[in-house]
Parts: structure tokens; sequence; C-alpha cells
């Protein structure tokens, strides 16, 4: 069974020790709460001029969910620098031991509402920061023996630089199962593109739904990106999401405290960056669905999405992402992609056409951990060759001549 624990005292001593190889560039370990305002400032630097920009690792994201959120491991913050500027930053978490690695280890930092991992890499020199990330995992004073990012997109440039970059190392590279979640990309999508993707069925149901919401009203669609809105979107997102199924089980953001503070100050920071925006789908002037979004780059993360209940029968879930389908290549020209942040499944899949493949990665960077996480596989070989053995067996009794 995998274990998080806190932060591995010890090794965080040792492992704060500055590292730095024949480069000009060091490699900082820190915990969070020793990121004064000059190094927040430089991670903020960073990731605007990030080559692949992730909100997730953004200290917009980041100093909230660990300020609020209940559960969630110390971030350890490793920096890659050059004479005061930041060329590269992960937030990991410290991991005992987990199914693929059973040594100690870094896990990019996860929280309930993580859906994206990777590092910071500043344009232009992204090349240089993982060859000095890797050389400190490789020779640095700590006792980690590999990094985990449970969430790498399969064959995109984030997943292959660091595979390239890894090559470095005496180690290789764990990958698990992978998955699958809808996107969008809103310059190869319109109304008709998406009516054309989905079955004549769900298309009259579609119609039907919307003629069921305009028996309350005048239906509107909209992008909000007014930052005097964005407070006000908060909240009432928050409302529709506490009335539905996720209330019931207690996941919705203002069933828990902590998460609806987590949520404002995410919004709040968000907002000042102005990566924030929220489509929105009103019945005259009652919103009865909404998605905030969070801007990285030349990508869109559909981070939350809330519904009123009492209109079910006219999908406003569904009417909202397909008006978003339909209109989003025209109102975010400079957009590529917008991610679902959904579960594999979801319904999302039923009108957004496109997909965003995902797998963990686990790079093991030692002589310890590459004999552990052998032996695991070893394992793992011996127990399904048994369990084959077993069941061919088994069907050679069952087809045995009893006579």
């Amino acid at each position: 069974m995998e274990q998080t624990l806190k932060i591995h005292h010890d090794a965080m001593d040792g492992a704060r020790r500055r590292f730095a190889s024949r480069s000009s560039l060091q490699v900082q370990v820190r915990s969070l709460s020793e990121m004064d305002s000059r190094l927040i400032d430089a991670w903020q630097d960073l990731e605007a001029s990030a080559s692949i920009r992730n909100p997730f690792v953004s200290p917009a994201y980041v100093i909230p969910a660990a300020r609020h959120l209940p559960g969630v491991a110390e971030p350890v913050i490793i920096t890659i620098e050059q004479q005061g500027q930041m060329l590269g930053l992960g937030v990991f978490e410290n991991r005992a031991r987990s199914r693929r690695l059973p040594v100690r280890h870094l896990r990019s930092w996860q929280t309930p509402h993580t859906y994206f991992d990777g590092l910071l890499l500043r344009d232009g020199d992204s090349g240089r920061a993982l060859q000095e990330f890797w050389a400190f995992l490789a020779r640095g004073h700590h006792d980690w023996h590999g990094v985990d990012f449970p969430r790498m997109p399969v064959d995109e440039p984030a997943t292959r630089l660091l595979d390239a970059s890894a090559q470095q190392i005496d180690g290789f590279c764990l990958e698990g199962t992978p998955w699958s979640r809808a996107c969008l990309l809103p310059q190869e999508s319109d109304a008709g593109t998406i009516l054309q993707t989905i079955s004549v069925k769900r298309a009259k149901s579609l119609r039907r739904g919307w003629r069921e919401l305009e028996k309350s009203g005048t239906v509107h669609f909209e992008f909000q990106q007014d930052p005097g809105q964005m407070a006000a979107c908060a909240e009432e997102l928050m409302h529709l999401e506490n009335l539905g199924w996720k209330c019931d089980i207690g996941t919705s953001l203002a069933a828990n405290s902590a998460h609806t503070r987590f949520f404002r100050e995410l919004i709040f920071r968000m907002n000042e960056q102005g990566n924030v925006s929220f489509t929105r789908l009103r019945i005259d002037d009652r919103a009865v669905a909404s998605v905030v979004n969070f801007r990285a780059g030349d990508t869109l993360y559909a981070f939350k999405l809330g519904w009123d209940p009492e209109f079910e029968r006219g999908c406003p879930g569904f009417h909202l992402k397909m008006q978003t389908a339909a209109h989003a290549g025209a109102h975010f020209p400079d957009v590529r992609m917008i991610d679902s942040c959904s579960q594999p499944g979801s319904f999302i899949e039923h009108v957004w056409p496109q997909r965003r493949a995902f797998c963990s990665r686990t790079y093991v960077t030692s002589p310890v951990g590459s004999l552990a996480a052998s032996m695991v596989q070893g394992l793992r070989w011996v127990r399904n060759s048994a369990v084959a053995v077993s069941k061919n067996l088994f069907r050679g009794d069952q087809n045995r001549d009893p006579g």
C-alpha cells in the first residue's frame, strides 16, 4: 500500500545544501515556508516565461492548496537557479515507498484537485535546467532514489523533454497504463463539426433539452472574463456545485470549509495574474451551469463544473459544454486546447470529440532504486505467470473428457 509522509527532515537537511555541478547552475531544496517574497516573485517570473505552463505548479495554486487543504503532504520545492534567476522549478512530496518503487523517492505534489504534473522550465533554458535536475537526483546529497509523475501527458512536449533529458542518468523509466480524458481543440471545433461527431439519438436529446430550458425563459451562453466579476462567479459556481450529487457525498467545494477557503484564495490569485475565466449558461438572469477555467499558455483547464439539478431535464451541463465547443474557437483564437479535467467516461466525452492521453511515469535515478524497482517487476512477473498457469490448468481440467 502506498504511503504519503511528511518531509523526512534528515533527508531534507542534507538535500537543502546547495548542489552545484561543474556548470554555473545551482539546485536548491526548500520547504514552502522558506519561499520568501523574493523567491515567490522569481517563481512567478519563471511561470510567465515557462516553455510549458502548468496551473498546478503555479504559486497561485500551490500556496492556497498547502495553506487550506487538509491531508496534503508538505511541499518540497526544488529550484534550478543561475545568478538569482530561476530556470526551473518543481513541487514535490516526499514518499517513503510505493508499490512501484519501494524505496524513498519524490512524487509530484498531489492534492484532491491536481490534474496535471510536470516542471516549470524557462523557455530557452529547458535543456540545461533538466540536465542539472537529473544530475542532482543522481548525485546530490539526499536519500531519494527516483521521482514519480502520476499524470504526465502521452506524446506531448513536456513528456518527450523529460524522457530525452533523463537518458543522461544510469536509470530507467517505469511507465503506467495510459488513460485519457475529454479535451477540446477549439480551432478544429464548431457547432457543425461537433454535431457530426455525436449520435443522432443524442443530438435529438440535446435539442429536446434546449427546448426544455427555453420553457423557463431565454437561454444565454457567455464567456465571463471581467476581473471584477470573478469573485461573484466563484461563489455562484460553488453554489451550483453544492446543489448536486457532489454535496450528497461531501466532495463539493462548499461542503468543506477548508476547500471553500482554498477555492476563494485560488480564484483571487489566478485573477491577479489574469488567468481565470468562466463559461456560464443562464436562463434570463439565473445561472443554471458554470465552469471555471484556468489559463496556462495556450491551454485552458476546465477546473470545476456546477449545474442546477432543478433543470436536469434540460441537461444544462451538456449544453454548457456543447456551447463551449461551438464558440471557444472564436472567443479564444490563441487557445490550442481546453482540457476537461474530467474522469475517464465522463459525459463530456459525448460532446467533446478529442482526447488527451496520460500515464504515470516513475524515473529511477539510483542503483538502489533500480535494484528495488527490478525486484518489484520480477515479483509481479512471477505472480502474473503463476496466475496464467493456474488458469490454463483450470481450463484443461474443464475440457478433459470425463470418460
